[in-house]
């Protein structure tokens, strides 16, 4: 009986098939065997080598697989990198004519009969392979709409594969089987055998291939796959605005409630599963070396006892030595695997840190990707800053006329960044672009780092520790799970990515600041604007033009403040002006009402001065006295109003236009103060007309007035000339009248004529004031002078009589006894000052001159008395 297929379809069937052989032994791989069996082509050619583009050769005789193969051999081993770069595409052609097989055998034998055909002519190939140097690639073209089917098998395989194909092929007693069926039973059967001897050959070399670590290391990759690595160090939750503060918070919350604690009991589950594996091969080599005795490690003989006592089947001597050599292998095993437990737990160490990196990388990934969902598209893709002004200003901005004092939730922006002013007066940021920055970076890149730095090693537990220090891997240094993350591109990128989101946020919010830069003048109208000096310099000299200023100024950034956006989104950042507006609103109404409040003390405070003065003046138009001792004073009043009647109107009037600005900006005025402000009004309007009608009546009492001080004054003339003719008259002119008499009536006359005198100039000024016709008052002149003349010489009678009598009597020597020498000496004096005066007297004017003639008698009685002497 002829054997099973499948048991001839072994690596026996074909001596020196090496199915793995590396590609630099290709040439050797394939002449491993007898001689190539006959193939469709017969005979190989040499490559002759005109020049390639781009490889120096020509490719143009290459027309089937064993073309390339010989083409590629043509190169050697050592210059198969400089055709690295050459492909070759074929397509499957049918087998030789002389070779009769049915569909199945078509199939099987396509991939290995092959033709090469230019890269256009496999564009709809349902199938095609491509062929380099170093590897063929089976492409299989599925329907429209799917993915294409592709396997890729190194080069040297494939040749060997071919050498089995066509072996098998040339059997002449499997030509009764079914040629397809057959190479797939060979093909299963080799790969089964070299599965098995490579499994056996890596579980010596390759930890997870050893039956005593291999479960525990995909236990210990199963929880670092499905809890370390899960575990993410930031979380950025979608819909929700955070300020500094709250983002900082939350961070700290989300590590210790779900991160740390997750991260624990990955730590722990995974201790445990390193213990477990611990345990067990320490059991297992402890056991061995309890149970196996020395002897039996070299013991390779003997019989079996049990089946002389039992009668069984005894086992033969090849079982027997079977079975001591598996029990020594398994000895040696367990103490070798004993020795790699250190290995082991380093290996989980290393996953553990490549696991922590990983979990690192992705947190700052996902955070970046989270934020990257809040970001406008325009952001994300690297676009200007204007781009994204442009696109978060869509719509109009939202202020407090608009959503009632606060925001709407979802608008954009997940980061709260409040716009103040800094010292200089420029538009910032609260917090900056730098704390912000370092708040990411502290919050998500650092307490990710730090995170992963908090897991101790496996080799670092007590339980542990022991197998370090006899590894001697205690001092050791290996990158922490911190430094492969800083060095995975993933984690660089995605920080990198982190910092350039918040940096292209704040340029773009630098670009929309600018709206809010009008503000800056009310922010330094706040630290210029002195109220108390403003307030003083008001009360001094009022000046409404720049108090109106002022107000309109004000009134002017009111509405802007009403205005301004409260509430808008650049990028990432969610910019809020509430507070900048809350705290220039109350600087403007706070500087409103206090000037208009100023304003209005002042207005009011002069209202009711001027309306006061214009009520006063009212009054005295209205007075009119009749009497002239009312009328001058009156009238003087009467003259200083209508001087001042234009300054107090302008008084009045600035008095209402400051009023009217009161009304203006502050809406309404105080009952009082409006009252008044009519009052004002009233009087203003008034006086003018009172004061011409007060004038025209002042003009006709003047006129009579006048007229009456001119009859007085022509009584006064009357008496003036009556007075001058007595003095003509009378004891006056008597030269024997009494001389005290005389003087006595002339003292009373000097009297009389220095109080016409008095009423004559008060005449004259009373006129004067009356605008009538001045008078001169020549008789009153005329008799005063008439009497001073009278006065004058009846005093020199008196003079010249008294010398006479001082003089008169005695000679020479009795005088100079009587008088004195020096006496005697002002007796002459006086009469010659006596005698000048009666000249005098005689050429100013008539004179009596009996009286006249009485006084020069004396005089002359005196000169002789003298004059003897």
């Amino acid at each position: 009986m002829a054997a099973s297929p499948r048991a001839l379809f072994t690596l026996s069937t074909l001596p020196g098939y090496s199915p793995l052989a590396p590609e630099e032994r290709l040439t050797a791989a394939r002449n491993a065997g007898a001689a190539r069996l006959p193939t469709p082509k017969s005979t190989a050619k040499a490559a002759p080598p005109p020049a390639d583009s781009d490889t120096g050769e020509d490719a143009s005789w290459v027309k089937t697989d064993e073309d390339i193969v010989d083409y590629f051999e043509g190169h050697g081993a050592a210059a198969a990198l400089e055709v690295d770069s050459r492909f070759f595409f074929c397509l499957p052609t049918a087998p030789p004519a002389d070779q009769t097989a049915d569909a199945r055998e078509h199939a099987a034998a396509a991939e290995f009969f092959l033709r090469v055909v230019p890269p256009e002519a496999i564009t709809h190939a349902p199938l095609h392979f491509i062929v380099s140097s170093r590897q063929i690639v089976r492409v299989q073209r599925s329907g429209a709409g799917e993915t294409n089917f592709t396997e890729a098998l190194p080069l040297a395989q494939w040749l060997a594969h071919k050498h089995a194909y066509l072996s098998l092929r040339n059997l002449t007693f499997f030509q009764c089987f079914s040629l397809a069926k057959c190479w797939a039973t060979w093909r299963a059967n080799v790969r089964g055998h070299v599965l098995r001897r490579r499994m056996t050959q890596l579980g010596g070399v390759l930890m997870p291939a050893c039956d005593a670590f291999g479960q525990a290391l995909l236990a210990a990759q199963a929880t670092l796959e499905g809890q370390v690595r899960a575990i993410r160090g930031a979380a950025v939750q979608p819909g929700r605005r955070y300020t500094a503060a709250e983002w900082a918070e939350q961070q700290a919350a989300w590590r210790q409630r779900r991160a740390q604690p997750d991260l624990e009991v990955a730590a722990a589950a995974l201790a445990r599963t390193a213990e477990a594996a611990v345990q067990r091969v320490e059991a297992s080599a402890s056991e061995f070396e309890r149970t196996v005795l020395p002897a039996e490690l070299t013991d390779r003989i003997g019989v079996d006892l049990y089946a002389a006592t039992s009668k069984a089947r005894a086992r033969s001597m090849q079982q027997i030595k079977a079975d001591k050599l598996a029990r020594a292998a398994s000895y040696h095993k367990a103490l070798a695997e004993r020795t790699q437990l250190p290995r082991f737990l380093r290996l989980l160490d290393v996953q553990l840190r490549a696991a922590l990196a990983h979990m690192v990388a992705a947190s700052v990934a996902d955070a970046t990707a989270a934020l990257h969902a809040a970001a406008p598209p325009s952001l994300l893709a690297g676009g200007s800053c204007d781009a994204v002004a442009a696109e978060d200003e869509e719509g109009p901005p939202s202020g407090r006329s608009a959503t009632g004092g606060g925001t709407a939730p979802g608008t954009g922006g997940i980061l709260m960044c409040s716009v103040v002013f800094a010292p200089d007066g420029s538009v910032a940021f609260s917090p900056s672009e730098e704390e912000w920055t370092a708040a990411m970076e502290a919050e998500v890149v650092a307490s990710s780092l730090h995170l992963a730095g908090s897991m101790v090693p496996l080799l670092s537990l007590p339980a542990f520790e022991g197998y370090a220090a006899a590894a001697g891997l205690t001092g050791e240094a290996v990158p922490t799970a911190a430094e492969l993350a800083q060095q995975d591109s993933v984690f660089t990128a995605a920080a990198g990515e982190l910092r350039a989101l918040v940096a292209g946020s704040f340029a773009a919010a630098r670009q929309q600041a600018v709206r809010y830069a009008e503000y800056a003048d009310i922010q330094r109208f706040e630290a210029d604007f002195d109220f108390e000096a403003w307030a003083e310099r008001q009360r001094t000299e009022l000046d409404l033009a720049e108090a109106e200023a002022t107000l309109h100024r004000l009134r002017s950034w009111q509405q802007q403040l009403e205005s301004m956006p409260l509430a808008s989104s650049a990028g990432l950042l969610r910019l809020d002006a509430s507070g900048l507006h809350d705290s220039l609103a109350p600087v403007v109404a706070n500087a409103r009402e206090r000037i208009a409040a100023l304003l209005l003390s002042l207005a009011g405070e002069r209202c009711r001065a001027v309306l006061q003065e214009l009520s006063f003046w009212r009054e005295v138009a209205a007075g009119r006295p009749p009497e002239l001792d009312g009328f001058l004073p009156w009238r003087a009043q009467l003259e200083a109003l209508q001087e001042e009647l234009g300054s107090r109107l302008a008084a009045a009037a600035e008095v209402d236009a400051a009023l009217e600005v009161v009304l203006c900006f502050a809406g309404r005025l105080p009952t009082a103060v409006a009252v008044k402000r009519d009052d004002l009004r009233e009087a203003a309007a008034a006086l003018p007309g009172e004061l011409e009608e007060a004038a025209a009546w002042e003009l006709a009492q003047r006129g009579e007035h006048a007229g009456a001080v001119a009859d007085q004054a022509g009584t006064l003339v009357e008496e003036a000339v009556m007075l001058e003719a007595e003095l003509q008259v009378g004891q006056y002119v008597d030269p024997g009248a009494p001389l005290d008499e005389v003087l006595a009536d002339l003292e009373l006359a000097g009297a009389r004529t220095a109080q016409l005198e008095a009423q004559a100039g008060e005449l004259a000024a009373l006129l004067e004031e009356l605008g009538g016709e001045s008078l001169p008052f020549q008789e009153v002149q005329e008799a005063g002078a008439a009497l001073r003349r009278c006065v004058d010489l009846w005093q020199a009678v008196s003079d010249a009589e008294l010398l006479q009598s001082r003089v008169a009597g005695g000679g020479e020597r009795e005088q100079e006894e009587h008088l004195g020498e020096g006496a005697l000496q002002e007796a002459v004096a006086a009469a010659a000052a006596l005698q000048e005066r009666l000249a005098e007297l005689r050429g100013s004017g008539p004179a009596p001159d009996a009286v006249w003639l009485r006084a020069s008698t004396a005089l002359q009685a005196s000169l002789s008395a003298l004059g003897n002497s």
